[in-house]
């Protein structure tokens, strides 16, 4: 899932870690990394197929780097943590989002549906020529994103044509396909910043008692959790404060609690030895006959077979 770091003091909102995802050839997760590209300017180029049951990295921040999310399919979305607010994006097939460098982002412990998606990120700081282009086209890119006003912006089809014959360039490793490759993604980096934002009522803020729910969950996701305790935690009725989550999330409190506690379950029967009963207890689930009837649920196996498996690997 890429290394994680320490964010330095001040840097980004909510304790997120900086995320430096490595090289990866997969079939549904391809991600090129500037040290096999080579491309002053340009981190990580990648393309990604998610399903709903696949694991998303906690929140996390990039150093110095512009990110850019393209969706071809499905629905993608993602929390971001910025002056002091938290704003969930709802992307669709043909929109796009940018993340500034520094912010705090996160998709949750899975995505409500799944989606095919390009990314790839920039670095907007510092001086200097990038992407192959002289000084005074870098200076101008770089201003362009600087002074860039609405993150979330519907993509033209012509463009995502341009990403996706510009990630296949990059796919055969070849240095003068990869260079045509990069005139293609030079070519979008300086159309998205002019490209139409989606309206403010697709991109809405956060519902300030959901964004408390998940910074709740998240501290204390060890702890049994219910919707009565939560909803009482935010000063509401359990049924009023539901209806606010379900609105908000796409799903119900119960389930983002469930999966989000088989996630983090995922890395401890990866990383330690404990018991399956006593890791059960340890976590808050009532039995542990309810914890692997959850976690076979979400997984398709039990956490026994999970850990088996991944010790096969």
């Amino acid at each position: 899932m890429g290394t994680v770091c320490q964010a330095p003091k001040g840097q980004t909102d909510g304790g997120a870690k900086e995320l430096i995802d490595p090289y990866t050839w997969e079939k549904n997760k391809r991600i090129i990394t500037q040290d096999v590209h080579g491309i002053p300017g340009l981190g990580n180029f990648s393309y990604r197929k998610q399903l709903i049951s696949d694991p998303q990295p906690d929140v996390h921040y990039h150093r110095g780097l512009c990110e850019i999310h393209c969706v071809v399919k499905g629905h993608w979305a993602t929390n971001i943590a910025a002056e002091g607010q938290i704003r969930r994006y709802q992307l669709s097939a043909g929109e796009g989002l940018i993340l500034f460098p520094g912010e705090a982002h996160s998709s949750g412990p899975a995505q409500q549906s799944p989606n095919e998606f390009y990314g790839f990120q920039i670095r907007t700081e510092g001086e200097g020529e990038i992407l192959g282009l002289d000084q005074t086209h870098s200076d101008l890119l770089r201003e362009q994103y600087r002074r860039m006003e609405h993150r979330h912006v519907k993509v033209p089809f012509t463009c995502i044509s341009l990403l996706r014959q510009a990630f296949d360039l990059f796919s055969t490793g070849e240095p003068l396909q990869r260079s045509i490759g990069l005139q293609y993604l030079t070519c979008f980096l300086f159309q998205f910043t002019l490209m139409q934002p989606v309206e403010e009522t697709q991109g809405a803020r956060a519902d300030s008692r959901v964004s408390f729910a998940l910074r709740y969950i998240e501290e204390n996701y060890m702890k049994p959790l219910n919707l009565e305790q939560l909803a009482q935690e935010a000063g509401y009725s359990a049924s009023y404060f539901e209806s606010i989550f379900l609105k908000e999330m796409g799903t119900t409190l119960k389930k983002y609690v469930n999966k989000y506690k088989v996630e983090k379950a995922k890395v401890l029967l990866e990383s330690t030895d404990e018991p399956i009963i006593d890791l059960a207890f340890r976590m808050g689930w009532s039995s542990s006959n309810y914890f692997c009837t959850v976690f076979k649920k979400y997984t398709g196996m039990t956490p026994l077979q999970y850990r088996r498996l991944r010790e096969a690997k």
